[in-house]
């Protein structure tokens, strides 16, 4: 029924070295990113969570949440390079302190925040409660 494959005690050898390779090296990368160390993206959110730039962001309306789920990886990390080698903290402390949304021209960052969409936070205020 099926035509019989003929290999030489090589060619199986090979294969299962070949075979037990890749299943170490798999492992070994699974067991890297599980066990030794939180992935990129979830140590990038956490310096977000404690950065300037997330109060900046509060303080003109966006979501932070959102913009977490919507920012790619590198462009977070950019951002908050920027913020983290920024000469103007305490320039910017003052501001966000003060409440000073139009004050931030200053800011490395200002250029991207402009053109993020205006994806506004929650107001639970403005919600009218039920008679």
């Amino acid at each position: 029924m099926f035509p019989a494959i003929h290999l030489s005690f090589l060619e199986v050898a090979f294969g299962a070295q070949f075979l037990g390779a890749a299943v170490l090296l798999t492992s070994v990368i699974l067991v890297d990113k599980l066990y030794t160390r939180p992935p990129q993206r979830e140590r990038l959110n956490a310096r977000f969570r404690h950065s300037l730039l997330r109060k900046m962001l509060m303080l003109r309306g966006q979501d932070t949440e959102v913009y977490l789920q919507t920012v790619s990886t590198a462009s977070l990390d950019r951002s908050l390079e920027k913020c983290s080698g920024c000469s103007q903290k305490q320039r910017c402390e003052t501001a966000l302190r003060d409440g000073d949304v139009s004050s931030f021209a200053f800011c490395p960052n200002e250029r991207v925040i402009e053109q993020l969409p205006q994806v506004q936070s929650v107001q639970y205020s403005s919600i009218p409660a039920h008679p």
